[in-house]
């Protein structure tokens, strides 16, 4: 915003927020499997095996959503809208409707715009009260990444060794975050299983057996919401604010 002529910045951000909603499924399913013998880890051998169907069924989920995920891909290949915005990458700037901020030196853009994801994450994240809405934390867990977005895009900006502490202590506030999401997620899918096996006619010991692994993955997300306090409080501390300026300490102009 404000680098980037209108016309360019505006189709690069619906084409690929669009691309972005159509890896979610795709990425979601993937960690579900990924992550199944973790989930099922607490319980009995003959429940395991009773959530067989279940497992099946959610692998041919994820194999809908890759080949989704691939057609649109294609598409926005043949629609030649990737190779516009990488010619556009790798040419010249000539756009007369480039932004204001087309002559601010680099360092300084940069770093403001790390101040203000900082800030924004900081000021959501104080907001969350425990009976806050699970899309709340969703909300804050895209304030961090788009924070974690824009430092490793510049990170040849910043010094290694004070990049690395800041983000260390980011990377602990997105584990807890993306724990919690991921339960969420995996929750509501799991009862969407259960129904579509329900109505497939599946064993009763199948649908007893999602019911408790549903408790489990409940139970799981519970408690990372109750983590979420101590994992939030230590990244909006003292520490952590001095560990951004240093990191941007020198970049700006």
């Amino acid at each position: 915003k404000h680098v980037l002529p209108t016309a360019v910045g505006q189709e690069a951000r619906e084409r690929f927020r669009t691309l972005g909603r159509a890896t979610g499924p795709a990425r979601d399913l993937d960690v579900y499997i990924i992550e199944w013998p973790t989930y099922t880890a607490g319980l009995d051998a003959r429940v395991r095996e009773a959530l067989g169907p279940a497992l099946d069924l959610l692998g041919r989920h994820r194999d809908e959503a890759q080949r989704n995920l691939v057609e649109l891909l294609r598409a926005a290949r043949a629609d030649g809208w990737l190779a516009r915005w990488q010619s556009w990458l790798d040419g010249p700037v000539t756009d007369p409707d480039q932004g204001r901020d087309q002559h601010r030196p680099l360092g300084d853009h940069v770093a403001a715009r790390i101040r203000a994801s900082h800030r924004r994450l900081v000021d959501h994240g104080r907001q969350i009260r425990p009976d806050s809405p699970a899309e709340a934390l969703h909300d804050l867990r895209k304030d961090a990444k788009r924070l974690r977005y824009t430092l490793e895009c510049f990170g040849s900006l910043l010094p290694d060794r004070r990049r690395d502490r800041f983000v260390k202590r980011l990377k602990a506030l997105q584990s807890n975050l993306g724990e919690h999401q991921d339960a969420e997620v995996h929750v509501h899918h799991l009862r969407l299983v259960s129904h579509e096996l329900h109505e497939d006619g599946a064993a009763p010991g199948t649908l007893v057996a999602i019911g408790q692994l549903a408790e489990q993955l409940d139970r799981r997300r519970h408690a990372t919401r109750v983590e979420f306090a101590e994992q939030f409080g230590a990244f909006d501390s003292k520490a952590t604010r001095r560990a951004l300026r240093d990191m941007l300490d020198g970049i700006d102009g």
